[in-house]
């Protein structure tokens, strides 16, 4: 450790917990898709906001470069040291969750508080976050989403506290005005909310979050459907996306409702019930039962059909989610879709949280690409997506690579197609977040798992490109995707000049956003 590193920790506060065991430093230095080249040097783990503040106000000083770091489950390179001597600040122990506000309808959470532990926070009140909290919100954090990116609700996020590089505490949004309006609608005159969310931290750390609240539908409505491939279920969503009512619409390969077929009848058959609140009754019961069971014993051979596409609706009342599923059923029949066992959506509706999929089926390496859009805009994405596909087939066969791909639709709102890849190689520390399955898989570095893991990073840069190419947009930028070179003139000053007024020493998750130290 060096003398300024040394300097550093001992100017720290006495009450701060810092972490030096090596084990630790090394989790730190990786996310989902790699491990840094740089360990940190020590990890350090505040539980309230003035540590925060002190820690920044320590690193100016001493010229320590930080990194925010919530559960670590970036797989852009987002949350890792990008060069020697950095610290890493770990938010999970700032977890508190405030009493949610039934009249203002919101709710104020710290930073390293889960999703989960917020929809358990608003159990029993009929109410829930009005934004889509991340598939993997039973660990990863609010603070940590925030800052990396949503693909959509972000709307719902009314305000945040914030400490800057220079140790200066923020209060963006209406709260800024007094704690009594922390429920209002965004802030008066200049809205500065935007730019502390999606920016992967190169402007200082999220302490707290205010998020609004929305009352729980009172009925569902579950819909799936086989189609051809990966440009029908783009095509196909296109045309739902036009039905109006509340909808959420995903797609994924048929082969991705074999492996759920594995799942024990019994976490089915809770799942069911789980799904009963809000819905039709015991009929509807019955029903989902009996489609759960149709997934539980056997798997469906449907033709030549090769992808399911998977409706929710939720509306006010059972008639009305009924209306809309007709209207689905209809614009399905007519685009020669078959409609399958809705016992996915329904699973996924009320089961929204796994990280069984950051690992393939028998535990391989995964990593995605993301592309981000307007409804009118998927099919383009489908279509680069399915010819890249097919142009690297032979390679990627050759070096033992799968390829699969998901859809995710809020219509009104945006589409993400999400091109996946899979292959064997040795498990990261993070990857423990998958259960199980980490265990039984026991493999090393050898020329042909190093050179599989080379192809994926190759293939995954190049697709990204092309998806830029057609006008993408993404989150969770970290290190992976290009920000700046795709500003025009102006906009690239402007943020340049936000980054220097807030943290003038290149301090702040230096290499994030193309913002190097």
């Amino acid at each position: 450790m060096l003398p300024t590193e040394k300097a550093f920790l001992a100017a720290l506060p006495s009450d701060l917990s810092i972490d030096l065991d090596l084990e630790a430093l090394l989790n730190a230095s990786g996310d989902v898709f790699s491990l840094s080249a740089y360990r940190p040097f020590a990890i350090l783990v505040p539980t309230k906001v003035e540590q925060v503040q002190q820690i920044w106000m320590l690193g100016e000083k001493y010229s320590i470069a930080l990194i925010n770091r919530g559960a670590g489950l970036s797989y852009t390179h987002g949350a890792v040291p990008s060069m020697p001597g950095m610290a890493v600040l770990d938010l999970t122990k700032m977890d508190s969750i405030g009493i949610p506000q039934q009249l203002d309808r919101f709710i104020s959470v710290e930073s390293g508080a889960t999703w989960k532990a917020v929809d358990d926070a608003l159990a029993n009140t009929g109410l829930r976050l009005a934004l889509s909290p991340p598939i993997s919100g039973a660990v990863s954090t609010i603070g940590g989403a925030l800052a990396q990116g949503l693909p959509t609700g972000l709307e719902a996020v009314i305000g945040v506290d914030i400490v800057t590089p220079q140790g200066a505490f923020i209060e963006i949004g209406p709260g800024h005005f007094g704690e009594g309006q922390c429920g209002g609608h965004r802030m008066m005159g200049a809205d500065l909310l935007g730019l502390f969310i999606g920016t992967g931290g190169i402007f200082g750390t999220i302490v707290r979050a205010h998020l609004r609240l929305e009352p729980i539908p009172q009925a569902t409505a579950f819909r799936s459907y086989a189609v051809q491939d990966l440009n029908a279920s783009a095509e196909l969503i296109t045309e739902m996306s036009l039905l109006t009512g509340r909808i959420r619409l995903t797609a994924m390969p048929v082969r991705r409702e074999a492996d759920l077929a594995q799942v024990p009848v019994k976490n089915k058959i809770t799942t069911a019930f789980k799904t009963l609140q809000g819905s039709g009754g015991a009929r509807d019961l019955f029903q989902r039962l009996c489609s759960l069971a149709q997934l539980a014993f056997r798997r469906v051979k449907i033709q030549d059909k090769s992808a399911c596409v998977h409706v929710i609706i939720e509306a006010g009342s059972a008639e009305e989610a009924a209306r809309v599923a007709s209207l689905a059923d209809a614009v399905a029949l007519n685009r020669a879709a078959i409609q399958v066992s809705a016992a996915l959506p329904a699973i996924m509706h009320s089961s929204p949280y796994s990280l069984r999929g950051m690992l393939g089926p028998v535990g391989q390496r995964w990593v995605p690409v993301h592309a981000i859009g307007a409804l009118s805009q998927l099919g383009i994405y489908a279509s680069v997506t399915a010819q890249f596909f097919e142009k690297k087939q032979s390679e990627l066969q050759l070096n033992g690579v799968e390829t699969s791909w998901l859809i995710m639709a809020w219509p009104g709102k945006c589409a993400v197609l999400e091109p996946m890849f899979m292959w064997k190689a040795p498990l990261l520390p993070v990857h423990k977040y998958a259960g199980s399955v980490f265990d039984r898989v026991n493999l090393e570095w050898t020329k042909e798992t190093l050179e599989s893991t080379e192809l994926v990073a190759q293939f995954r840069a190049e697709l990204v490109s092309e998806l830029d190419g057609m006008g993408a947009v993404h989150v969770q930028l970290g290190q992976s995707y290009p920000y700046k070179s795709r500003l025009s003139g102006p906009a690239e000053k402007l943020i340049h000049s936000i980054k220097t007024q807030l943290d003038p020493s290149s301090l702040a998750s230096p290499g994030n956003l193309g913002f190097l130290k």
